[in-house]
């Protein structure tokens, strides 16, 4: 056998058999971005100082620190004491009596941390720095990088919200002939164009695994699948099956995400060939060889459901939804801070209730439902964490940093997995000792900090 063969060998098992870690270790090491949120809105913006907190601090907390949590904590709040606070902002009479759109720098910060986060972890857990129990398990189990998958879904669902039938009919106008063709087609182009890059992406991962001597995990989605097939498929499954379904039954989309999930899940546990034929059977055909994505993109289906509703009804309500009040569960007005709270909880108590009659754990490689739920629950439980800095904090002003990250989500998680195949293509990431993995995930780190600030600079957005 080759050395690149043996290589090969030696970074797939590295990465799979993995057990994975508590729910409250992931909570812990996920919660430190609300200090450093905390920290970054109340002091002076520094762009270095802000590299370290948003970058170095969540690396630090997933490979050498890792066991040294409290420290991290400490240091993210230290700042606070001997750098410059920024000025006490003046209330704006046209911001309080609503002319001015209030920024949700909540979310913002949220989105873009769980993509700094995600983006350190699918490079990280190639080095020995990078404890084995945080990375994806094998079957049954929780880790921080099952997390990151589930919430990457999550986060696109909240601010895809659905277009209102009344406001496009006032953007289309009673022209219902050529105008109306028009912006469909550009409409439908727009969705493809998304989808296609997506798609392509998945093909280039494909090829580079199946021609380059990458490291390849059959069990993560399958022989042919991965997860930008299943970016690439969420779009498309949504517009033309989807939208037709909800239109005509009007069904909550919370509901039917769950309704789905729920269906999956009764099958699994009624019929024992299910879970046989998922984890047994042979990798032949399109279906056999890539049965864990076939079967897992279902339960992604439904946690883009759920984030699409919490969105539409609660962060970024539609138009037509009574002058744009929110509310929880259809029909009590509520802020985004009770929302966000008030659902988190009641998903952790009905996933905690359905775990007492399932036969099965938690499972990112099924994405079965209490997978979905677990996901939900805790993205919703930071969302709350992150709405709970902004009203203590009462600051306007959003954090450039991570508003240049936000705004190109996309593209940077693209750099992010290129820049992780140059690397695992080009040493030997296995051999690293603990300095040499720091020094290049700081590099590699630093290459997505600068990434976002030229993208931004030039307006560069997909």
């Amino acid at each position: 056998m080759s050395t690149s063969n043996l290589h090969k060998l030696a970074k797939e098992q590295f990465v799979s058999d993995l057990g994975g870690s508590s729910t409250e270790e992931i909570i812990m090491i996920m919660m430190i971005c609300i200090p450093i949120y905390f920290t970054t809105r109340k002091i002076q913006e520094n762009i270095l100082f802000n590299f370290v907190l948003h970058f170095i601090i969540p690396l630090l907390m997933v490979t050498m620190y890792n066991d040294y949590k409290l420290f991290l904590y400490i240091f993210a709040f230290a700042p606070l004491f001997f750098m410059s606070s920024k000025p006490k902002q003046k209330n704006n009479k046209n911001t309080s009596s609503g002319n001015k759109k209030k920024k949700l720098n909540y979310l913002t910060s949220y989105r873009s941390h769980m993509l700094i986060m995600t983006g350190i972890a699918i490079l990280a857990v190639d080095f020995k720095v990078f404890p084995r129990k945080l990375g994806k398990v094998e079957t049954w189990g929780t880790s921080l990088m099952d997390l990151g998958v589930g919430s990457f879904i999550f986060s696109n669902g909240i601010v895809s919200r659905p277009k209102p039938k009344k406001e496009i009919e006032n953007e289309t106008g009673t022209n219902k002939n050529k105008k109306n063709s028009k912006e469909n087609c550009i409409f439908s182009k727009l969705i493809l164009r998304k989808s296609n890059i997506l798609f392509v992406l998945g093909l280039l991962r494909l090829f580079f695994v199946k021609n380059l001597e990458y490291q390849e995990h059959l069990t993560e989605y399958g022989k042919h699948w991965n997860f930008f097939i299943t970016l690439g498929l969420l779009p498309l499954t949504y517009d033309f099956i989807l939208v037709p379904l909800i239109e005509t039954t009007h069904i909550n989309r919370g509901i039917l995400g769950f309704l789905m999930c729920a269906a999956l899940e009764l099958w699994l546990n009624l019929d024992s060939r299910v879970l046989k034929y998922l984890i047994n059977a042979e990798r032949v055909g399109i279906l056999g060889n890539n049965r864990e994505g076939i079967y897992s993109f279902l339960g992604y289906v439904g946690i883009y459901l759920m984030g699409q509703e919490v969105g539409s009804s609660l962060i970024l309500p539609v138009k037509d939804n009574k002058n744009l009040k929110k509310n929880f569960l259809g029909r009590y007005k509520v802020d985004d801070l009770q929302g966000l709270i008030g659902y988190a909880l009641l998903i952790w108590a009905l996933n905690n209730s359905i775990l007492q009659l399932d036969k099965f754990y938690i499972s990112r490689r099924f994405a079965n439902l209490p997978y979905v739920l677990w996901v939900v629950s805790h993205n919703l439980g930071f969302l709350a964490f992150y709405c709970f800095v902004d009203r203590i904090t009462n600051i306007e002003d959003t954090d450039f940093i991570l508003e240049c990250i936000n705004n190109n989500g996309l593209i940077l998680f693209l750099v992010a997995n290129v820049s992780t195949g140059l690397v695992n293509i080009s040493i030997n990431t296995l051999s690293c000792n603990t300095a040499q993995s720091i020094a290049i995930l700081i590099t590699y780190c630093g290459f997505i900090f600068i990434s976002a600030l030229v993208l931004n600079k030039y307006q560069i957005r997909i």
